[in-house]
């Protein structure tokens, strides 16, 4: 059963288990909500590489955008609307070279970062478009009485409950951790992510299924481009809104 989101203290909690600082909602969230602005870091910047620094890091912080330094206006799909698209596909993936490329259905979203309703829509597909589309959601979870050492267990779990998914037909997959509790501990959205993408490929199944992650440890536009990176079509940051709607009733309080 999931928490209720308007619970603050099971929210808080929700918050720590993924690391959540004030910096990041008051320096990253809000004005993601407010202006809908990416917020721009100085290029002078002296904070540590994550490899050498001391305190521990999200695994996005070990990954680096390469992009020209300076660009103005900044480049996005608003301004550059022309020429750029948000727009993503979500499901089996044709063969560009085969006969039948036309023949595959794929879900068109707007924007690869899903709402909660969006998200709930594709879980329930199969009974609003028939015979479509066929969707599983995998556990991406492991029991805090495993510590550390579940976690490659969880992997292996996690990837092979991705396979027999597909081979049972469902061509798209939900890597969820909303099962996260003082019992259970997420695995990394963009480790699982990574993980699942590359057992498909080595197994020859990529092709057939699409992608999308419920996780509630993305909240930075730079988290979702390194999970659409490593194979996300789509990414539901059910956190990252809960965390911005308990600001608004506070505010409202």
């Amino acid at each position: 059963m999931r928490p209720a989101a308007n619970d603050p203290s099971q929210l808080l909690d929700r918050q720590q288990a993924f690391g959540y600082t004030q910096e990041d909602i008051q320096f990253f969230l809000e004005p993601m909500a407010i202006a809908g602005d990416d917020p721009i870091g100085s290029m002078g910047s002296d904070t540590p590489i994550a490899v050498l620094s001391k305190k521990p890091k999200l695994l996005y912080n070990y990954f680096k955008q390469n992009f020209a330094q300076v660009t103005n206006p900044p480049i996005d799909p608003i301004r550059e609307e022309l020429v750029m698209s948000l727009v993503s596909m979500i499901g089996p993936r044709p063969n560009l070279l085969g006969r039948d490329a036309g023949a595959h259905k794929r879900l068109e979203v707007s924007q690869p970062v899903l709402t909660n309703a969006d998200v709930e829509k594709i879980r329930s597909i199969s009974t609003l478009v028939d015979g479509a589309f066929r969707t599983a959601t995998i556990d991406c979870t492991w029991p805090a009485t495993e510590g550390a050492d579940g976690l490659s267990n969880a992997l292996q779990r996690i990837c092979l409950n991705a396979t027999d998914a597909v081979l049972a037909d469902n061509n798209i997959l939900i890597l969820s951790d909303r099962a996260v509790s003082a019992e259970r501990i997420a695995v990394p959205a963009l480790l699982a992510t990574a993980a699942v993408h590359h057992h498909l490929i080595r197994q020859g199944l990529r092709m057939q299924t699409g992608l999308v992650v419920e996780t509630g440890e993305a909240r930075e536009v730079h988290h979702f481009c390194v999970l659409a990176g490593y194979g996300a079509e789509a990414i539901n940051p059910y956190l990252a809104f809960e965390t911005l709607g308990g600001r608004s009733g506070s505010a409202r309080a």
